[in-house]
């Protein structure tokens, strides 16, 4: 009985070991900035009028490489990526009621070639309608076949 009874024991905690929900924080990244450089983003946003006629949903660029990077910054005096090992991030979209800036939750990797970006947005009881943009830097080369889908969570304060 004692030798059944332990086999159980052994069986539930194998059972409880292999159900554990995965609360890694998801692929390393850091933010990238263009701050302290003369070089400037060049965003191509849309007229909000183009942007809602399109969905109104934000735009996500996968870039992997110098030449890929120079469509998007002006100026030579950026901060360097390795993209043998890296990969830039660049959303962009609009929000109304926009209160500071986006803040990076995580982006975590689905399947093989499948990762979810996750962006909060703080919100206010304001009307106006503003752009926001950020770029993110990962520790890890994402390939061409690599898809990354965007998640902007809003949170909304009151005053």
């Amino acid at each position: 009985m004692k030798k059944l009874m332990y086999i159980f024991g052994i069986a539930a905690l194998l059972l409880a070991a292999g159900c554990k929900k995965d609360d890694s924080p998801g692929l390393p990244f850091s933010e990238y900035s263009l701050t302290g450089t003369s070089s400037s983003w060049i965003w191509v946003i849309p007229s909000m009028d183009e942007y809602y006629d399109g969905g109104g949903r934000p735009v996500l660029h996968l870039i992997n490489s110098d030449e890929e990077l120079q469509q998007y910054i002006a100026g030579t005096d950026f901060p360097p990526i390795d993209f043998s090992k890296q990969t830039l991030l660049c959303a962009y979209g609009y929000s109304s009621s926009l209160v500071g800036i986006p803040k990076i939750n995580r982006i975590e990797k689905l399947s093989e070639n499948k990762y979810l970006l996750t962006i909060e947005l703080t919100t206010g009881n304001r009307s106006d309608i503003r752009p926001w943009s950020t770029a993110i830097l990962i520790d890890k080369q994402l390939g061409d076949e690599s898809e990354v889908e965007l998640n902007v969570r809003r949170k909304t304060i009151t005053r």
